[in-house]
């Protein structure tokens, strides 16, 4: 008999740092991306302080990146809410560092 054994893939340890109390992930990685397709990650916010935090939020300022949470966010003690941040290109822009080699 043949016994076939899968381990899950290895997931990359996520870099993390705390703000204010706020556990939060230092980036978000937007890979392997194609013009006119959606992708969402979750940006994941655990609050370790030990008072209620209400947290307000702004994208970047840029037509291509949104999220569907209303503001502010109230966030409990030792509670953890997952943030959906939605990435649609619809058309490639260079920034002008990239486009100076820097």
């Amino acid at each position: 008999m043949d016994t076939q054994v899968c381990f899950p893939k290895k997931q990359k340890k996520v870099k993390k740092r705390v703000i204010w109390g706020i556990e939060v992930a230092e980036e978000l990685q937007w890979k392997g991306w194609e013009l006119g397709k959606e992708i969402t990650k979750n940006l994941v916010l655990k609050n370790l302080s030990l008072k209620i935090q209400k947290m307000k939020y702004r994208p970047p300022k840029t037509k291509f990146f949104f999220t569907v949470i209303p503001q502010p966010i109230l966030l409990s003690p030792g509670i953890t809410l997952t943030l959906p941040i939605i990435f649609r290109p619809l058309e490639e822009v260079r920034s002008t560092m990239a486009s100076r080699g820097q």
